[in-house]
């Protein structure tokens, strides 16, 4: 049997968790793992968790339920733009993903940044 990475068992945890056990997310009872992230701000953290290249973010819990899909986000990015893959994402896509990243403010900037370059 494959053991995986402790990081990554926490994380498999949160999404059955969200998944089977809490199938509603029912406020003001945030899970824990949210609550830093709530409490600094979504678009301050996905801000900071876009710009981290040291994965600061990715392993610490108060931060790893968002910063470290994202962090996989940016690796398979970078991944897929290596001519020796022979595909990536048409700008097309690439802009409908930045569009569905909003909040009541309108687009968040950095995400777009990230997926589209602009």
């Amino acid at each position: 049997m494959i053991r995986l990475p402790v990081q990554l068992e926490w994380l498999i945890e949160r999404r059955e968790e969200a998944n089977y056990r809490l199938s509603r997310f029912i406020e003001p009872g945030v899970p824990q793992h949210f609550r830093r992230i709530v409490s600094d701000g979504v678009r301050r953290s996905l801000s900071a968790y876009v710009s981290d290249d040291t994965f600061l973010y990715a392993f610490d819990e108060s931060h790893a339920i968002l910063a470290f899909p994202l962090e996989v986000l940016k690796a398979t990015l970078v991944q897929l733009s290596k001519p020796t893959t022979g595909y990536y994402p048409s700008a097309h896509d690439l802009a409908y993903l930045a569009s569905i990243y909003v909040d009541e403010h309108g687009p968040l900037p950095d995400i777009r940044r990230l997926l589209t370059g602009t």
